[in-house]
């Protein structure tokens, strides 16, 4: 903010243009949403101004996400398509990647799914012609979501298992932990036993080292997953140390949300799932 104020006394519209896109990504880091809004506001003016068409993207891109966290997909897809008008302009692979990601995702919000498909395979193979291999990974990781969400249960393991192998390649250790995961889940929708078990034994060794820094949401996913692949294996007692431990870290995660967070976290696919498992165990 200092450096913004400094920035305005000096009327340097090229320095301040850059600390407006500085600041809205700090404020959203910090869940500011209101805030970022209004340096999203300001800041696109005077991009718009100078012809500053990255920070103005920036802005657009933080715009999308408070509307995402609204639940308004569509408001954030409009968002997103602009930021994406702009990386095409400027010829960022990087940019054209993200934003082809982030329209798949916000797709998958709709339930449009081969909208985000189509959006998902173009996310891939941008980030493949610029050699983006983490980009390239967070697509492959998107279309598996989409997968999932059509019941193409083969495609997302093989989706699953590009974003495997490339975090992997790159040392990605939470992102491996998070494939793990998935590739867990979708084995057992498969009921490839024998082929979760695998996934299973990995993310039991990642687990321990990575929990305590894990946010609740991330320990709520490893422990479902867990809880499901004993219980598939009739390990019925151990299964329900993992369903706890599930049941506790989504409870946590519910308390630091906002009624918006809240509503969208119970909407989940895989939280649904676990209330259920914890309702039926109960009873």
């Amino acid at each position: 903010r200092a450096a913004l104020a400094i920035c305005r006394q000096q009327g340097d519209a090229f320095s301040e243009s850059s600390a407006l896109s500085s600041l809205g990504g700090v404020l959203y880091s910090l869940g500011h949403y209101e805030e970022v809004a209004t340096v999203a506001k300001q800041g696109i003016a005077v991009a718009q101004q100078i012809g500053d068409r990255e920070n103005e993207g920036r802005h657009y891109n933080n715009l999308a996400g408070i509307a995402l966290h609204a639940l308004d997909h569509e408001k954030a897809i409009g968002y997103y398509e602009q930021a994406l008008t702009i990386s095409e302009e400027l010829n960022s692979a990087s940019g054209m990647s993200v934003h082809h990601n982030n329209l798949a995702g916000a797709y998958i919000g709709l339930n449009q799914h081969e909208q985000a498909l189509g959006h998902s395979k173009t996310a891939v193979s941008t980030a493949q012609q610029a050699n983006l291999p983490y980009l390239e990974a967070l697509a492959h990781y998107t279309q598996g979501h989409i997968y999932r969400g059509q019941k193409a249960f083969e495609p997302a393991r093989q989706a699953f298992e590009q974003a495997l192998a490339i975090r992997q390649r790159l040392g990605e250790k939470r992102r491996i932990f998070f494939c793990h995961i998935m590739l867990l889940e979708t084995l057992l929708d498969l009921g490839l036993l024998e082929d979760a078990h695998g996934h299973f034994e990995a993310l039991q060794a990642i687990l321990p080292e990575l929990e305590s820094s894990l946010p609740a949401y991330a320990r709520q996913m490893a422990h479902f997953a867990s809880y499901q692949f004993l219980a598939a294996s009739q390990q019925g007692e151990t299964a329900v140390v993992s369903l706890h431990k599930a049941y506790d870290a989504l409870q946590e995660k519910l308390a630091g949300l906002d009624e918006v967070g809240q509503q969208r976290l119970l909407a989940a696919e895989q939280t649904q799932a676990l209330l259920a498992a914890y309702e039926a165990y109960l009873t």
